[in-house]
């Protein structure tokens, strides 16, 4: 082979590298601006996780007075919980708390509907 057909060689080989190079860069960028997902959330992990973490209450209610008497019937319950909550009765009503269903996460057994309208 003579000189010319070695420096030839030598810059195929030199634009050859270049061009991966570019690629590489460009596949590189590609990848940082596709969104990022993980094989871990699915649907399942995303709700297991959601109703795993339980919501704290606002206030700690054992220690209001009008909650601190025996009830004899479900009314007077009621009624000591709007003498404080005098306009969230509405609101209550319509909670799963006070219709008896929810959904939760129960360890070992994932997410369940629980309350009256469930079996």
């Amino acid at each position: 082979m003579s000189s010319g057909n070695l420096q030839d060689i030598g810059i195929d080989m030199k634009r050859i590298f270049l061009a991966l190079i570019i690629i590489g860069a460009l596949v590189g960028a590609m990848l940082t601006l596709l969104p990022k997902r993980s094989v871990d959330q699915t649907p399942l992990a995303r709700l297991t996780e959601r109703y795993r973490q339980k919501e704290k209450p606002s206030a700690d209610h054992t220690l209001f007075a009008a909650l601190q008497k025996p009830f004899s019937k479900p009314q007077e319950v009621t009624e000591a919980c709007i003498s404080c909550h005098n306009e969230r009765h509405k609101e209550v009503m319509k909670s799963s708390h006070w219709n008896w269903e929810r959904t939760e996460y129960i360890e070992g057994k994932g997410i369940r509907k629980v309350g009256k309208g469930t079996y």
